[in-house]
């Protein structure tokens, strides 16, 4: 099973790196004639306007990404009151910054990219899609858009996944010199660690995001009769992608913080599965579920805003 899953990952991965070099290549037509540079130019100014965007809302969403993890790593405790009032004892009110330094730097470096392969991926995916599959092509096109980024980034995300999710859950302050000491000899391995429940979770996530994104905004548009969408009916939108796609998610993210927390065993995939199960049962699998909707609900909005407005930006000139 696992050696399907890297063969499918190498697959996602070079297609997608294929479209990107395609679409850098090639000359742009209409509103695109420039070529290549204009291209270029197009995606370094997504990607500033990404970056920009994650830092700015961080600080924001940081302390909630702190609480659900923790509670991740706790599913017995009672209420997010509880995840508070523990970190607080335990760190003080800089506790919910735990992780703050590698967050940032993941957030802001995967934005740089993820933004143009948001906004510039998905023409380039339609022109592919057969005729006769003209009804859900702008949902085929944002599910290869979004198989392709999970699994190009998946790499590079992950370390710092583990480090973010380490901090977090140390029972006291820590810091990354005492990760990497304790790791000394298996460096890799330990950044890797959860890689197994990484990639999964990238691409439910992916998926759920860019599907729900767009099913949303084709919803709003129909009950409001015109494409054009207004700020706030932007929120909604974004509000109710933020559930659908935290609903999708958040059973691999608790496998994934229950693989990479600071106090963990040696487990696999499956095997942290079962033990979820039989600790807490189906629902230990959405331990952390409100800070986790709060959360996803403010990056949805953010998001889908600035998403709604790169597409009417630069996407609709590829089509």
């Amino acid at each position: 099973m696992l050696k399907n899953m890297k063969k499918t990952l190498i697959f996602l991965t070079m297609l997608g790196l294929s479209v990107g070099l395609s679409w850098a290549s090639t000359e742009g037509e209409g509103p695109n004639k420039g070529g290549r540079m204009s291209r270029v130019k197009a995606a370094i100014e997504i990607g500033a306007l990404g970056a920009g965007r994650a830092v700015l809302g961080l600080p924001l969403e940081h302390p909630f990404d702190t609480i659900k993890t923790r509670w991740q790593a706790h599913p017995g405790v009672p209420s997010v009151f509880n995840v508070a009032s523990d970190i607080i004892s335990k760190k003080g009110y800089s506790g919910f910054y735990s992780g703050f330094v590698p967050n940032t730097v993941r957030a802001a470096s995967k934005q740089v990219y993820r933004y143009p392969m948001m906004i510039l991926f998905p023409p380039m995916y339609e022109a592919m899609i057969p005729d006769d599959a003209n009804h859900n092509r702008k949902y085929l096109r944002k599910i290869a858009t979004g198989l392709t980024i999970a699994n190009a980034e998946v790499f590079v995300i992950s370390p710092l996944e583990r480090l973010k999710v380490w901090l977090m859950t140390k029972e006291n302050k820590g810091n990354l010199t005492e990760f990497f000491n304790k790791s000394s000899g298996h460096v890799g391995r330990e950044l890797y660690k959860g890689f197994s429940a990484t990639l999964p979770k990238q691409n439910v996530s992916w998926v759920s995001f860019l599907w729900a994104d767009e099913w949303c905004k084709t919803q709003v548009r129909h009950y409001v009769g015109r494409e054009e969408l207004s700020h706030s009916e932007l929120m909604v939108s974004g509000g109710i992608v933020g559930v659908i796609n935290t609903a999708a998610t958040l059973p691999f993210d608790n496998i994934k913080t229950r693989m990479q927390m600071a106090q963990t065993e040696n487990m696999n995939f499956f095997d942290v599965a079962k033990d979820v199960v039989s600790k807490n049962g189906v629902k230990g699998f959405y331990a952390g579920w409100q800070p986790r909707i709060v959360q996803y609900m403010i990056q949805a909005m953010l998001t889908v805003n600035l998403l709604d407005y790169l597409e009417n930006k630069f996407s609709k000139k590829e089509s």
